[in-house]
């Protein structure tokens, strides 16, 4: 099944993804239990709602630290909040692809331990044998010489371990793919966790600094290096932009942003129009197309 390859001594954990794609077995996707990946899910669930929960209370306090507290303490105190409450958002974001990547590993790995009961199933009912690797064995038939049948049956067992192989095939490809995907999805969750996200301000273009102002963002690459006809390495490098942040008002003094036809527009006025229902913050994230560059 896939494999995590961890970073030598002395190598950045944040290059291209180190997940390998390995062949699954039919003992390996016999053992596999897609209860525990339901369990998993869950669990990354509850965590997802304690972050939610830590990140509501954070937002209360944003709101009304500024009624209360004033000075430079009280500022720090702000902008450490605000650095807070992104990581609390992210955290959730996290949280939530963690679950439902293990949600799905548990219905991908439930559909092919089924087609592997069928197969199984088959080789039982025909007298066949299912090897480690998918392939399925006729065993030797005494067949009797000059039978008009023995034709016909020896055909029937070559129908039936076709039969089985596809089904069998079947059940372990989809097994590997789903095991690649949910590694590397659970690899960039990790690396998203073990890395952080870095600070990205869109002042290089109007549009976007009016639309998103400040954000979070990660990249996530697979690297693949092959040899080329000419023995040189080529290499390929499959990537993918994620940005995630909280849109909100903090309500400080002195924070203000000029927005064109409006003037300047202060997030403490801001924050009170969020604070009296007429404006509202939000979660926004998302995430790039899949791109690739060779060289």
């Amino acid at each position: 099944m896939a494999t995590f390859d961890d970073p030598r001594k002395g190598e950045s954990g944040v290059k291209g993804s180190a997940v390998r794609r390995d062949k699954v077995t039919v003992p390996q996707l016999r053992a596999a239990q897609p209860r525990d990946w339901q369990r998993a899910s869950i669990e990354w669930d509850d965590f997802a709602v304690a972050a939610t929960e830590a990140r509501n209370h954070i937002r209360d306090v944003t709101r009304r630290l500024p009624h209360v507290w004033h000075g430079p303490a009280a500022a720090a105190a702000m902008r450490r909040l605000r650095v807070l409450l992104d990581e609390m958002t992210i955290a959730y974001r996290e949280s939530r692809a963690a679950a439902l990547t293990l949600d799905a590993a548990h219905d991908g790995f439930r559909l092919a331990s089924t087609w592997l009961d069928e197969a199984e199933s088959m080789t039982k009912t025909a007298d066949l044998t299912l090897e480690d690797d998918g392939t399925v064995t006729v065993p030797d038939r005494d067949y009797p010489q000059n039978d008009p049948d023995a034709a016909g049956a020896a055909r029937a067992d070559q129908d039936n371990a076709e039969a089985v192989h596809t089904r069998a095939e079947a059940a372990l490809t989809y097994a590997a793919e789903v095991d690649f995907h949910v590694a590397n999805e659970l690899e960039r969750v990790k690396k998203a966790i073990q890395t952080g996200w870095q600070g990205f301000n869109a002042t290089s273009d109007p549009d976007w600094y009016h639309a998103v102002g400040a954000c979070h963002y990660n990249t996530v690459a697979q690297v693949e290096v092959v040899p080329g006809p000419d023995g040189e390495p080529q290499a390929k490098i499959k990537y993918q932009v994620h940005v995630a942040d909280r849109y909100n008002w903090d309500g400080s003094e002195g924070k203000s942003t000029e927005v064109p036809q409006l003037g300047v527009v202060t997030d403490k006025d801001m924050g009170k129009l969020h604070a009296a229902g007429l404006a509202k913050e939000f979660d926004m994230g998302g995430q790039s197309s899949v791109r690739t560059w060779e060289g």
